[in-house]
């Protein structure tokens, strides 16, 4: 399947999901096995911030199969325990990161039974207001050196 038919159909499954007036984890679900079709990776996780941006809470994760990470679903994060997070709340950009081993603000989840190689993470800001944050995990060092070059991973928001 071509690039752009790839992009139509995720985007046609996102919207079926809205139109259908689903539930706001369902149409996150639907965004993050939409989007794991389109970006090669491991793991995708979106999550909706408090009202006070201290925690997340996850509403959506999905593996490389699309398929739900149900140990993952409805948790809460406390920002304060992960820097990378705090990062991207502070400065409202994307964070890459092609070799957790490497960075000073990578912090393991001791709830994970995987390990994280890579990540790329990417507030999503509404009204200039941060509502969230989507987390994709690899499995391979630096999978997508040339996300600098796609001006998708420039825009953050998202309304």
């Amino acid at each position: 399947m071509s690039q752009p038919t790839a992009i139509a159909a995720a985007l046609a499954g996102i919207g079926a999901a809205i139109n259908a007036r689903q539930s706001l984890d369902t149409i996150l679900a639907h965004i993050a096995g939409a989007l794991v079709k389109l970006v090669p990776c491991d793991r995708v996780m979106v999550a909706l911030t408090d009202a006070a941006q201290q925690s997340v809470r996850i509403g959506a994760a999905v593996d490389q199969h699309g398929l739900p990470v149900v140990e993952h679903l409805g948790r809460t994060i406390l920002l304060a325990h992960f820097p990378t997070m705090q990062k991207m709340v502070e400065t409202r950009t994307q964070l890459y990161i092609p070799d957790t081993s490497k960075e000073p603000l990578w912090r393991a989840d001791p709830d994970y039974n995987y390990v994280v190689v890579a990540f790329l993470g990417i507030p999503l800001i509404a009204d200039n207001d941060i509502i969230g944050l989507m987390f994709i995990d690899f499995c391979e060092i630096d999978p997508i050196s040339w996300h600098r070059q796609l001006s998708i991973t420039r825009p953050n928001t998202i309304a």
